[in-house]
């Protein structure tokens, strides 16, 4: 499966969740009008544009300074996807710079919690 159908697939099951979820439709207006750039380098950039009622994924944008920006490259996003590693470990791989994150702190990482659980 290819990281566009896995990606799609997770917003697909946020939008169906967020049509009855009280929590999960909170966070999608606290985040109204941000985007998530996910770049992963050796495919392709993906972008999650966040609106009060669902999310939107789409490919191939160029991240502004204000969005939440993920990039990695095609080794460890496969390793994600795969569950070969756990997401806990991206924390080191942050720090040691695998992995480069900018304006994203607590806060988004409790959204992602609360837009993933139970998935």
């Amino acid at each position: 499966m290819s990281f566009r159908e896995v990606l799609q697939r997770g917003v697909d099951e946020i939008n169906r969740a967020a049509s009855t979820d009280r929590a999960l439709k909170n966070a999608l207006k606290e985040y109204d009008g941000r985007r998530v750039v996910l770049n992963i380098v050796g495919d392709m950039t993906y972008v999650a544009t966040i609106s009060s009622e669902q999310v939107a994924l789409t490919t191939g944008a160029v991240a502004d300074a204000e969005d939440m920006y993920i990039e990695m490259g095609h080794e460890i996003a496969q390793k994600l996807i795969s569950q070969e590693m756990n997401p806990l470990q991206l924390s080191s791989m942050v720090l040691s710079r695998k992995v480069r994150i900018r304006n994203i702190g607590e806060r988004e990482i409790n959204l992602v919690r609360t837009l993933y659980r139970g998935f």
